[in-house]
């Protein structure tokens, strides 16, 4: 609805168009700013403007980690995108974008990753601007894209990791090796959650960090919580306290994350090991399997919302047994 203009005080002349006022010196002036007005409402806001949005609305919504991920999504859309009128973004305009990210040689979770992102801030143009269809709905990643994987570490560095279990950082990383716990899962570990008369270990909270002071938070998921068993190898490796945390720093309280790495990196740089907390889960997993636990078990054992997980690690493992049995029969003189 268009009211008729009309003369202010201050000899602007005001026109209000569905409620928007718009006001200038001349006629002229005023009919190019409806006119750029309802080019917008047609079009849309411009992407950067939607996203920064949906980031300002939603991102403290998220825990930290995953808003290093959203991050880093959102900076790749936005730099794609930029002014472009949301509105008239297209299934073939994320195909595009899609294509863009597949072509710079990213994986699967990566390209993944910032896909998701720009579903959700159109979806939040969908829901702010009453619009029915999200392009982003029919646009698929491709499976086929290469996913990263995080191998068993070398033997090598497993024979390290055994040797130096008399320091802070060695022993965390031993304890990992087995018990199969998450870094997080290791911070927050108390003795209140060990039971040394039955030999297992009760995991049912984490550490994160928001920048770099660290809060305790519950499992991600319903596998987080779990019992694992406290092998024979651990437990004469820690105190048999009744209370506190197992592992904390100098203070006696929880590792800060810059600390946490940093006594890492010092731990690799004195012992020439080089594994990650993450890969010796990984390690704990192929001892399960040697062990001749079915991947069911294994699952359960690090907490693993999804059996593809496991069985991804069980897949290594059974791929490098057949390489190993080719090559012994392979030196046999039959």
């Amino acid at each position: 609805m268009v009211k008729k203009a009309k003369t202010r005080k201050d000899g602007l002349i005001e026109k209000v168009v569905d409620g928007h006022h718009f006001y200038g010196r001349t006629e002229r002036e005023i009919l190019k700013k409806i006119k750029d007005y309802q080019g917008t409402k047609e079009s849309g806001i411009s992407f950067t403007k939607l996203a920064e949005d949906w980031y300002n609305k939603h991102i403290d919504s998220v825990t930290p980690n995953s808003q290093k991920s959203y991050n880093a999504g959102y900076k790749k859309c936005t730099e794609w995108f930029r002014d472009t009128p949301w509105k008239t973004i297209r299934i073939s305009d994320c195909n595009a974008y899609m294509n863009h990210l597949i072509s710079r040689g990213y994986a699967f979770k990566t390209v993944s990753n910032a896909m998701l992102v720009l579903r959700l801030i159109l979806k939040h143009g969908c829901v702010a601007y009453n619009v029915t269809e999200n392009p982003m709905v029919l646009v698929k990643v491709p499976r086929t894209l290469p996913k990263t994987k995080r191998r068993c570490p070398e033997q090598a560095n497993l024979e390290i990791v055994k040797a130096h279990s008399d320091t802070p950082a060695g022993l965390m990383l031993y304890f990992i090796l087995y018990s199969g716990l998450r870094i997080g899962e290791l911070l927050a570990l108390r003795y209140e959650d060990i039971d040394f008369e039955a030999k297992t270990i009760f995991v049912h909270r984490s550490i994160y960090f928001e920048s770099n002071v660290p809060h305790e938070k519950g499992p991600k998921s319903e596998a987080g919580t779990r019992t694992v068993p406290l092998l024979e190898c651990l437990i004469d490796k820690i105190p048999h306290k009744k209370k506190g945390i197992v592992f904390p720093d100098l203070n006696g309280e929880w590792y800060t994350n810059k600390r946490i790495w940093t006594v890492m990196d010092n731990y690799r740089k004195e012992t020439g090991a080089n594994v990650t907390p993450h890969e010796l889960r990984h390690a704990y997993a192929t001892m399960c399997f040697e062990a001749g636990l079915m991947p069911k078990d294994v699952q359960h054992l690090l907490g693993h919302s999804d059996i593809t997980t496991t069985m991804n690690i069980y897949t290594d493992w059974r791929d490098n047994r057949i390489v190993n049995a080719a090559d012994k029969l392979n030196k046999v003189k039959f």
